[in-house]
């Protein structure tokens, strides 16, 4: 323990200090370490102050403000979308919270809010391409292992079991469904502005859960990777300050859901379908 304020310089930089000699114990090289949005300010400020002392640190800030920055920048671009009167109008929150959410000023719902749209989103996704699919007179052909790959995962999640080898044998078993979707995707973003808009939500959406999986796993690789996504888009969005910050350290069968969250998504659903936000191929040619 420190007898001090730990927004003081001098404490933060003992913290610095204490962190290298524990990290050298064991012999590591470089020493990570986390601190809130605060006193990440005054680490870095620390750091750059004195390059050489602590040029083997890697100073990160937490998951939880890189999330709730990224849930704004969000927000900002999707302003006038549609997306706040989608989630007030479906009932998912009332117009309060879903303003508050779209600033990024609320973690928990903020997340649980465009998990639900873009779960909405995706499967609006598949069922055109399985249009588009159809309209070419071709069949939907999935093979026999690749629904037994499906159900074998599903019941290995079911159990908490190791999924990790049914994954990658699904994977292999979906090359040929996963590049007719690709393929369907790039038909869409040539023909439709409207489409390419809102595949780079579920892209930006996908980056911030890939990033809170990586801080919940501790997997260094997805968390830079994640990072690597969310820094373009915060230059995107003029947020040069929180992109300089974070850049320096740098298809399964379809099942409803259960219980609330599937009626909340269903709602969304059939509201995404009336708004055309993903027109059919007589609309947008793919």
């Amino acid at each position: 323990m420190i007898d001090g304020s730990s927004t003081e310089y001098s404490t933060i930089y003992t913290v610095l200090k204490h962190g290298q000699a524990i990290s050298s114990t064991p012999g590591q090289r470089d020493t990570v370490i986390t601190f809130d949005l605060l006193i990440y300010m005054k680490a870095k400020q620390i750091q750059w102050r004195y390059p050489r002392e602590f040029s083997d640190v890697v100073i990160r800030m937490g998951g939880f403000h890189i999330a709730l920055n990224y849930l704004a920048l969000i927000g900002k671009r999707y302003q006038d979308s549609g997306l706040e009167d989608l989630l007030i109008e479906t009932g998912v929150y009332a117009a309060g919270t879903t303003s508050a959410l779209m600033k990024g000023n609320s973690y928990n719902r903020g997340v649980r809010a465009h998990k639900l749209i873009s779960e909405a989103l995706y499967r609006l996704l598949l069922m055109s391409f399985l249009e588009w699919y159809a309209s070419a007179d071709n069949n939907i052909l999935m093979k026999t292992a690749f629904y037994r790959s499906v159900d074998d995962a599903n019941r290995i999640l079911g159990q908490h079991g190791d999924v990790s080898e049914k994954v990658s044998q699904l994977n292999d078993d979906a090359k040929e469904l996963t590049t007719l979707l690709e393929a369907f995707k790039e038909q869409g973003r040539i023909d439709s502005k409207t489409f390419s808009f809102w595949e780079q939500y579920e892209v930006m959406v996908n980056a911030v859960l890939q990033s809170i999986k990586a801080e919940r796993s501790g997997d260094w690789m997805m968390y830079l990777s994640a990072l690597a996504e969310m820094i373009p888009h915060f230059f995107a969005q003029l947020c040069t300050l929180a992109a300089n910050i974070h850049g320096r350290h740098a298809v399964v069968r379809f099942k409803a859901p259960k219980g609330l969250r599937g009626i909340y998504v269903r709602k969304l659903l059939c509201k995404l379908q009336r708004s055309a936000l993903f027109p059919s191929r007589n609309r947008h040619g793919a």
